[in-house]
């Protein structure tokens, strides 16, 4: 259970913020004020924590972590229920993928056991680590050169 809370602390929590800034940022929505960002992200963690402890298959982990983000970006950044779901899934998407991309690249340069990932707070939390300076990258790029993909926020 303390693992759980470790992951839940030191993973899920900024990778919330980063899912919720890159989809936000690319769907045109520039102006994210910071406490119900931290609000959502905050809940989002909580979530993540009860669906690791419930011990979901991953599917069903997929969808409710979804589902929790949907409602977080209608209740926390009043976004149209009908528009939430695009920077819900175009954050979720774009966080999968570089997750995938580097955890690859670790894989290459230092073959880690990621089965073992799920029991072990200390590994998961440092294979993180890359992912977040990655993710943190590709927000600055996006919001440097005004990149968006979907512009909700004109709509």
């Amino acid at each position: 259970m303390l693992n759980y809370l470790y992951v839940s602390i030191f993973v899920s929590f900024p990778e919330a913020i980063l899912i919720f800034l890159i989809g936000l940022n690319l769907c045109n929505i520039k102006n994210i004020k910071i406490a119900p960002l931290l609000a959502a992200s905050v809940i989002q963690a909580i979530v993540a924590f009860i669906v690791m402890a419930a011990n979901m298959g991953l599917a069903y982990s997929v969808i409710v972590q979804l589902a929790s983000f949907y409602f977080l970006a209608i209740i926390c950044f009043k976004i149209r229920y009908y528009k939430a779901i695009i920077p819900v899934l175009i954050g979720g998407a774009t966080q999968g993928i570089t997750q995938s991309i580097v955890l690859m690249v670790l894989d290459v340069f230092f073959e880690p056991e990621f089965t073992s990932l799920i029991d072990n707070s200390k590994e998961t939390i440092l294979c993180f680590i890359p992912v977040f300076f990655s993710s943190l990258l590709l927000l600055f790029v996006i919001k440097n050169k005004k990149f968006y993909l979907w512009d909700i926020a004109g709509d």
